[in-house]
């Protein structure tokens, strides 16, 4: 961590000079706040979802009806944290989401995640789940070979099979 104005931030890890909204295969890692385990919970390698975690699944399948440039690949909801593969297709038009102040772009992994993340936390205030909390921002890796997209897919799959040697299993 760093200072900026007296306060601590948090170093980013995105590549400086990628655009997060050019086309590609992304993979990304939302946590809750203090990896609380908000999404359920697993028992012998399977997964029992709380009502959280059922809406976060409704919500994450929605995220391509409301962002059409975004597809979803393998994916999975785990206790207190989400794994997914985002897609992010060309877009039609070079101007469709321009934004020369550098604020989030309309079309970008950023925006795609903290929409997302804005309708669980939305959801759960308007139904008395008012202490879950997402963690700030999120861990992306863009993929760039099909070898790396396997092995990707593969750890997805394979999350729940480990999740007794998760650092924050209960």
């Amino acid at each position: 961590m760093s200072l900026y104005k007296n306060r601590y931030r948090q170093n980013t890890l995105r590549l400086s000079n990628w655009d997060y909204s050019s086309p590609g295969y992304y993979f990304v890692t939302i946590c809750t706040k203090d990896k609380q385990c908000y999404f359920g919970e697993i028992n012998s390698s399977t997964i029992k979802y709380s009502t959280i975690g059922k809406k976060t699944i409704y919500l994450w399948n929605q995220i391509p009806q409301h962002f059409s440039h975004v597809e979803l690949d393998k994916w999975i909801l785990m206790p207190n944290h989400i794994h997914g593969i985002i897609i992010l297709k060309e877009r039609k038009s070079i101007y469709e989401d321009f934004n020369k102040f550098s604020k989030p772009i309309s079309c970008s992994l950023s925006t795609v995640i903290n929409q997302f993340k804005a309708s669980v936390t939305r959801w759960c205030n308007q139904n008395d789940f008012k202490h879950f909390s997402w963690q700030k921002s999120f861990y992306e890796h863009i993929i760039r070979s099909e070898a790396s997209l396997a092995s990707i897919r593969e750890y997805i799959a394979n999350n729940p099979i480990k999740w007794e040697l998760d650092e924050y299993y209960q």
